[in-house]
């Protein structure tokens, strides 16, 4: 089994996996333990080093070329635009 890892282009991807059930396992102790607003901010921290682990992981930006950063670059720019839609709706409301 060790070495299979060894040479095995498939480590990060499953130490990725792994790490991402540790943060969930995080993210739900922390809903239990009574912090007031800090769970919100605590896990909206641990939701966005979900989002960088899968990103930057699993989605292999951080190798890939210019047209998949262009791609999620895109992608969180219209999720700003709704957000902001979103937000200005509540607040005319």
């Amino acid at each position: 089994m060790k070495a299979l890892f060894r040479k095995s282009a498939l480590l990060p991807e499953v130490a990725a996996w792994v790490g991402l059930l540790v943060l969930m396992v995080v993210s739900l102790v922390s809903s239990y333990v009574p912090l007031g607003l800090g769970n919100g901010i605590a896990n909206l921290a641990i939701a966005g080093v979900q989002m960088l682990v899968v990103v930057f992981v699993l989605m292999h930006l951080k190798e890939g070329g210019a047209l998949p950063r262009l791609a999620a670059a895109a992608g969180a720019f219209w999720l700003a635009i709704f957000f902001t839609l979103t937000f200005s709706d509540f607040l005319t409301r």
